[in-house]
C-alpha cells in the first residue's frame, strides 16, 4: 500500500511538473522559469519562480494551514493539518470561502473585482506565498502576512489586487495572504462549545502560528512578522493587537481604513446568540440540545446557508449579519478596556484612510439616489434628508447637530457632505480614535490620509479615492508588466511600497529625503497626506468632526 501510494504521489508531481509549463492563463502575471520546492513543517510545496522584471520571485499557491472545517468541523476553530507524502502542487490558486457574489451592477469590473475569483467552498483555509528567489547565502528577510477585507462577510486571499509578486520583489520581503472563514462560517455564535464564535478570528491565529512555524523555511524570521489588511482585514489586525491568542504571533502591525473602535467591528453576544438561534428556527434546526442543534445545522448545505445571508442583512451600510464577538477566550473584553488596562500589545503601528472613504458604501445602500453607473453624483435637498433620516435612526435633534458639524457649502454639495458623514462615520473616525487611544499604550503611532485617485479607478471620476483603492498601489499593480498607470502613479507605487515594507523591516516608515513622516502623539495628532507629489504633514485629521461621530455612530 506505502508503494502505490509513493508512486500515486511521484505522478502527481510529475503533472505539477508539467502544469508549470502551462501557466500562461493562471494568473501568473509574468513570465515563469522553473519549478521551486517549499519544505514546511508538513511537507513539501511546489511553486513556480517568476521574474518580474526586478528580483525573481517564488510563488506558491494553495498551501493548507488547518484542515478543510467542514462536517463536523464546521463553525468549530480550525485544526491543524496532518502532514503529507511526496510533495503538493502550488500552482493553482485556493479555493474562496463561501460568501455572497456581488451582482448589484452586474458586470461591472468596480464591483466585480472584489468577488471571489475562484470556486467557493468550506475547504478554504490556505494560503499563498512570494518571496524574492534565493538559492544561497540568503539573510533572513522581512515577512507581511496581509489580511483581506469584506465586512466579515466577503473577500478572499486571491483576487488579482492582492498578488504581491512586486511587493516581494522589488522589496526584498516575503509577502503571505492568508483564507479564514466569513460570514455565517466564520462568526456563527451560539455561546457555547457546539459554536462559540470568531472562527475566523481563531483560522487567522492558526495561519499566523503556521508563518511564525515556518517563517525560517519561508527564508524569514519567526520574530520579524508584520501584520497588514485593509476595512475588517484591519479591524482584524487591532483585534489581534489585543488578544493574548495571538499578539505575541507577529511584530508589527498596519490598518488601512478602520478599527476594532468602529461600530459595525464587534457584535453584542446576546444579538449574536439570538440570530444565530433565529437561524435555526429558519432552518428547522430548533431543538432541545445545542448539540442536536448543531449536528442539524451541520447538515444543512453550504449554498443554503449563504442565501440566507440575504434574509439576515437587515442593513444597507456594512451589516455584518454575522460577525465578531468577546468570545473570552479571542477577545477577552471589548477594545477600549482592553488598551485602557495596558493589555494591549506594545508595538509600532501605521493606521490611515482614504480620502473618501464614504461614497463606495452610499452607492450599494441608496443606489436610486446615488447609481454610479447612470448619474453624475449630484444629489437633491431631498435625497440629503432622506438619508441623514436614515443614517441617524431619525433622531431629529442629532440631525440637526450634523447639519451644524458638516455645513453645505456654496455649491450646495449634498452629496460631498454624505461621503464625508457616511466616511466618518464608519471609518476615519474610529480609525482616529483608535489612533488616539492606542498612541498613549504603544512604541509609536503613523497615521496617514491617501489622497490620489490612480487613473485606473473603474468608478466615476466623482467618486473620488474610494475605500480599498490605495491596495493596488501597495501591492505594486502600477509597475506589473502591461499595466496602464501613469509614471507618476508608478512613482507613488514605489513609495508607498517603500514606506510600508520598510516598516514591516524597522518599525519605522522611512519616505525620500525630501519628505517626512512624523509619529502620530496625542497632543499634536500628527498625520501625513499621501498624494502623487508624496508626503505632506497635516495635523489633527477630522478633529471637529469626529468626537460628535464617535458619540453617535450606530446609535
Amino acid at each position: 500500500m506505502h508503494t502505490v501510494k509513493r508512486k500515486h504521489m511521484s505522478l502527481q508531481l510529475f503533472l505539477c511538473l508539467l502544469e508549470v509549463f502551462h501557466l500562461t492563463d493562471k494568473g501568473y502575471a509574468s513570465p515563469v522559469t522553473v519549478p521551486v520546492t517549499l519544505t514546511t513543517t508538513l511537507g513539501d510545496v511546489v511553486g513556480v519562480r517568476q521574474t518580474t522584471g526586478a528580483t525573481p520571485v517564488d510563488t506558491f499557491y494553495g498551501i493548507p494551514y488547518a484542515q478543510p472545517p467542514v462536517g463536523p468541523m464546521r463553525f468549530k476553530p480550525p485544526v491543524a493539518p496532518e502532514p503529507w507524502d511526496g510533495a503538493k502542487c502550488g500552482l493553482e490558486k485556493p479555493n474562496s470561502c463561501w460568501q455572497v457574489v456581488d451582482i448589484y451592477f452586474d458586470n461591472f469590473w468596480g464591483a466585480n473585482m472584489w468577488n471571489p475569483n475562484t470556486p467557493r467552498s468550506e475547504d478554504c483555509l490556505y494560503l499563498n506565498v512570494w518571496r524574492p528567489a534565493c538559492d544561497s547565502g540568503c539573510q533572513p528577510k522581512t515577512i507581511m502576512v496581509w489580511i483581506f477585507g469584506g465586512g466579515f462577510f466577503a473577500g478572499t486571499s486571491t483576487l488579482d489586487v492582492y498578488n504581491a509578486a512586486q511587493l516581494a520583489a522589488r522589496n526584498d520581503v516575503i509577502v503571505v495572504t492568508i483564507g479564514f472563514r466569513i460570514g455565517i462560517f466564520g462568526f456563527f455564535y451560539l455561546g457555547n462549545d457546539s459554536a462559540p464564535g470568531n472562527a475566523g478570528l481563531l483560522d487567522q491565529v492558526m495561519a499566523l502560528k503556521w508563518v511564525k512555524d515556518n517563517a525560517v523555511n519561508l527564508g524569514g524570521s519567526p520574530d520579524d512578522i508584520t501584520i497588514f489588511g485593509e476595512s475588517s482585514g484591519a479591524v482584524s489586525a487591532g483585534f489581534h493587537l489585543l488578544s493574548p491568542l495571538s499578539k505575541d504571533l507577529f511584530k508589527y502591525a498596519i490598518m488601512q481604513s478602520a478599527s476594532p473602535l468602529a461600530f459595525w467591528s464587534l457584535q453584542d453576544v446576546e444579538f449574536a446568540s439570538s440570530r444565530a438561534r433565529k437561524l435555526a428556527r429558519d432552518l428547522s434546526c430548533n431543538l432541545e440540545s445545542a448539540s442536536d442543534v448543531l449536528t442539524c445545522l451541520q447538515a444543512v448545505s453550504a449554498e443554503k446557508f449563504v442565501n440566507f445571508t440575504y434574509e439576515y442583512n437587515t442593513e444597507p451600510y456594512l451589516d455584518v449579519a454575522f460577525g465578531p464577538v468577546v468570545d473570552g477566550n479571542f477577545l477577552t473584553d471589548n477594545p477600549v478596556s482592553i488598551i485602557k488596562r495596558g493589555e494591549a500589545k506594545k508595538t509600532r503601528v501605521i493606521l490611515g484612510v482614504n480620502k473618501n472613504e464614504g461614497y463606495y458604501f452610499e452607492v450599494y445602500a441608496h443606489k436610486a439616489i446615488f447609481d454610479p453607473l447612470n448619474k453624475n453624483g449630484t444629489i437633491s435637498e431631498t435625497d440629503y434628508q432622506t438619508i441623514l433620516t436614515y443614517l441617524f435612526n431619525n433622531d431629529t435633534a442629532v440631525i440637526q447637530e450634523v447639519k451644524q458639524k458638516y455645513p453645505v457649502d456654496s455649491n450646495n454639495s449634498f452629496s460631498t457632505n454624505i461621503d464625508s458623514i457616511t466616511g466618518d462615520m464608519f471609518f476615519k473616525c474610529p480609525v482616529v480614535d483608535f489612533a488616539e487611544l492606542y498612541s498613549r499604550h504603544s512604541d509609536a503611532v503613523y497615521m496617514y490620509s491617501f489622497e490620489h485617485r490612480t487613473s485606473q479607478t473603474p468608478w466615476p471620476e466623482w467618486m473620488g479615492v474610494l475605500h480599498g483603492y490605495e491596495i493596488e498601489v501597495i501591492f505594486g499593480l502600477p509597475l506589473a508588466a502591461g499595466s496602464n498607470y501613469t509614471e507618476a502613479e508608478k512613482g507613488l507605487s514605489s513609495l508607498m511600497m517603500k514606506l510600508w515594507t520598510d516598516f514591516a523591516k524597522t518599525g519605522k516608515p522611512s519616505p525620500t529625503d525630501e519628505d517626512h513622516w512624523p509619529e502620530y502623539k496625542p497632543d499634536e495628532q500628527a498625520y501625513v497626506v499621501i498624494d502623487i507629489g508624496g508626503l505632506r504633514t497635516d495635523h489633527r485629521l477630522r478633529d471637529d468632526q469626529c468626537p460628535f461621530m464617535v458619540n453617535n455612530a450606530g446609535k
